[in-house]
C-alpha cells in the first residue's frame, strides 16, 4: 500500500483507513518552508521538502543546519530524522538529534503529536524528539520539523594525508589529538587500495588558517574534497559502531576493503551483509504504543 497526501489533513485521514501494511508515504506534497527566524536562529519546515532545498532557503539568511549527509537533494526532511542521516561533519557539530527542537508526526491511528518547541528553550514533557530521530519510520509518519540553526561560517576548508598503512593512519590521528586543533570533520578513507585522513576545518578565517598550519606540521597536508562521501557511501551498507580508540583494530579486521569511518566517533561504513536489529521488549512496547495499527515500518 502507498500513500501519496497532499496536506497533513489528508495524511491523517489515510492512516485512519488504512488496515494493511504500509510499504511508502510520499510526503513530496509537504515541501513547504513554515517559518525562518534568523534572529533566533530557527526553522520549521514540512518533512517532505529535500535537504538541499532547505539549505538554500535559510541561508539566505546566512544560517544553515549543520548536517552534511551525501546526496541531500534526494534526503527529504523526514528521511533525514528517520534515519538519522549524517556526514562528515558529525565529528564537529553532531547529528541532527543535536539540533532537532520540534517535531511533527502522526501515529497509525492518524492522530496528529506535536512535541517540542519552535524555541530553543523548551522545558516540558518528554522528549520525543530523540525518539523519533532513527525511527525509520516505525513510530509514526514525520511531517513537520522545528530545527535550531547555526550562522555559515566564514572559511571551510578540508585537507588529505595519505598513509601507507593503518599503523601510520592511528599515529597521525593520534598526533591530532594531540593538538588544539578543533576539526568540524576527521574521517579515515579507504578507496582502491589509497589511505586517507581527512579533516574538515570550519569557522573564521585566521581559525582557519591557523588550524590548517597545524595540520600541515603533522605531515604532508593537502587541499582535498569531501566528494568520497557521494561516491561511496551509497554502496555501503553495513554500519559498525566502536569505541573511537577501537577504530583502527576494527578496521584492520575487514581486510583490504574500502570504507569510509568516522576517526573521531569510531563509526565506520563499507559494503558487506548489515546484521539486523534486535529489538528489546521495552523498544517492542513502544513500537505497540505508537503504532496501535501495526501498519508502518515493522521492527
Amino acid at each position: 500500500m502507498i500513500l501519496f497526501p497532499s496536506s497533513k489533513e489528508e495524511l491523517g485521514a489515510q492512516l485512519r483507513e488504512a488496515d494493511v501494511l504500509i510499504d511508502e508515504i510520499d510526503l513530496s506534497e509537504l515541501n513547504q518552508l513554515i517559518d525562518h527566524t534568523p534572529d533566533d536562529m530557527t526553522a520549521t519546515v514540512e518533512a517532505g521538502m529535500k535537504l538541499s532545498d532547505f539549505q538554500d532557503v535559510i541561508c539566505i539568511g546566512g544560517q544553515w543546519l549543520p548536517v552534511d549527509p551525501p546526496n541531500p537533494e534526494a534526503l527529504s526532511i523526514s528521511e533525514l530524522i528517520s534515519t538519522n542521516a549524517s556526514g562528515p561533519s558529525r565529528y564537529g557539530f553532531g547529528t541532527i538529534r543535536d539540533w532537532l527542537i520540534g517535531v511533527r508526526f502522526f501515529l497509525s491511528d492518524g492522530r496528529s503529536i506535536f512535541n517540542g518547541g519552535r524555541v530553543v528553550k523548551n522545558v516540558a514533557g518528554f522528549d520525543l524528539c530523540k525518539l523519533i530521530v532513527g525511527s525509520k519510520g516505525a513510530l509514526g509518519v514525520i511531517t513537520e520539523a522545528t530545527f535550531k540553526l547555526t550562522p555559515i561560517a566564514e572559511e571551510n576548508a578540508t585537507l588529505s594525508s595519505s598513509c601507507e598503512s593503518l599503523e601510520e593512519a592511528s599515529g597521525k590521528i593520534e598526533a591530532i589529538w594531540g593538538t588544539s586543533m578543533q576539526p568540524s570533520a576527521l574521517d579515515l578513507v579507504r578507496e582502491k587500495g589509497q589511505l586517507l585522513i581527512v579533516l574538515g576545518f570550519s569557522g573564521s578565517k585566521p581559525d582557519v588558517v591557523a588550524q590548517m598550519k597545524s595540520a600541515e606540521n603533522i605531515g604532508n597536508f593537502i587541499p582535498a574534497k569531501l566528494d568520497y562521501e557521494s561516491r561511496l557511501r551509497r554502496r555501503m551498507n553495513k554500519t559498525i559502531s566502536v569505541l573511537p580508540e577501537l577504530l583502527i583494530p576494527s578496521l584492520a579486521k575487514l581486510g583490504d576493503v574500502d570504507f569510509v569511518s568516522r576517526a573521531g566517533n569510531g563509526i565506520i561504513y563499507t559494503e558487506g551483509e548489515a546484521s539486523p536489529p534486535v529489538w528489546n521488549q521495552v523498544e517492542k512496547r513502544v513500537k505497540a504504543q505508537f503504532d496501535p495499527k501495526g501498519i508502518l515500518t515493522p521492527l
